[in-house]
């Protein structure tokens, strides 16, 4: 059983050892990589020529202003389909594109006004529904209280025409 704990021991050390001299060699490996990626970088690209086209640009108030005036007119070469298109009088493809939207702008409205004109009838119709099942209602209760009002009025009557029956036959109940 020592034996086995021991060679645990001597085991766990080797691991160690070997762990730590691989972490060394990886690092090593990233350094060396790293160097190398830096060394094959291009140091004339366009961003650093960029950045140093500035610096120089902005140290002298005579470059700065020509580096400004280059900067308009590329702007301004870049905005040149615009502005031509600002300058000139609208073409057939503007007035038949302004005549589409046009139209579909009306048709909707007028899509609008039609669901509006709908549903304003379909609610008229419900309100005169309901307003034609309350009128029956009223009829039909109407109706029974004036056959409840005759049947009353009849019992009374027959009460009133039996009892004239028999006064004039002489009995007094």
């Amino acid at each position: 059983m020592s034996a086995l704990v021991e060679k645990d021991h001597t085991l766990a050390a080797r691991v160690d050892t070997a762990d730590d001299t691989y972490q060394t060699a990886l690092q090593r490996r990233i350094d060396t990589k790293t160097e190398q990626r830096s060394a094959d970088l291009d140091d004339d690209g366009i961003l650093t020529r960029a950045h140093a086209l500035g610096a120089v640009a902005w140290s002298d108030w005579y470059a700065g202003f020509v580096a400004l005036l280059l900067h308009a007119l590329l702007l301004v070469v870049d905005a040149m389909p615009v502005l031509a298109k600002l300058m000139s009088g609208s073409t057939t493809y503007d007035r038949l594109l302004t005549g589409r939207f046009e139209t579909g702008r009306r048709l909707h409205s007028e899509d609008l006004q039609i669901q509006h004109a709908c549903a304003a009838m379909e609610h008229e119709v419900q309100r005169h529904r309901i307003n034609q099942e309350a009128t029956d209602r009223m009829n039909r209760l109407a109706h029974h209280y004036r056959l409840e009002q005759a049947e009353r009025a009849g019992r009374f009557r027959a009460e009133l025409d039996a009892r004239a029956a028999r006064i004039l036959r002489g009995d007094s109940r």
